[in-house]
């Protein structure tokens, strides 16, 4: 199994569960219970630089120097993670929102999920 460095982390609302962005583009999901990974995601080209948890923990956002924000759907996938070996179960990823080609650092949700924020490098003057 390849090591790659953590750059990002996020504790869901409930206390259940970590989420770890990985500079490879993988998120994991930990269940914190067990310490065991329960899910890991694809869909990011490159680091994962921010996540974040919506308010009562339905939506996970994860930023990355891809250039992306992907919006998973964790409140019904969270329901059916398991921790043995054989789990095949995978959080769904909702939407992809891009940048002007910018790498997105910070993700937050209001706290009544009303609003989101994804902050990004400004290149311009």
């Amino acid at each position: 199994m390849l090591m790659s460095m953590v750059l990002s982390l996020a504790m869901s609302p409930d206390g259940r569960y970590m989420a770890s962005g990985d500079e490879d583009g993988t998120i994991m999901m930990w269940d914190l219970s067990s310490g065991r990974c329960v899910s890991p995601l694809g869909g990011h080209s490159s680091c994962v630089w921010s996540l974040a948890y919506s308010c009562e923990g339905a939506l996970l956002a994860s930023g990355s120097a891809d250039c992306t924000v992907k919006l998973w759907d964790v409140a019904s996938s969270t329901k059916v993670l398991k921790t043995d070996d054989t789990s095949t179960n995978r959080l769904r990823m909702l939407k992809t929102l891009r940048t002007k080609s910018t790498p997105v650092y910070t993700l937050r949700f209001s706290r009544r999920n009303l609003l989101f924020a994804a902050g990004a490098l400004s290149l311009g003057s």
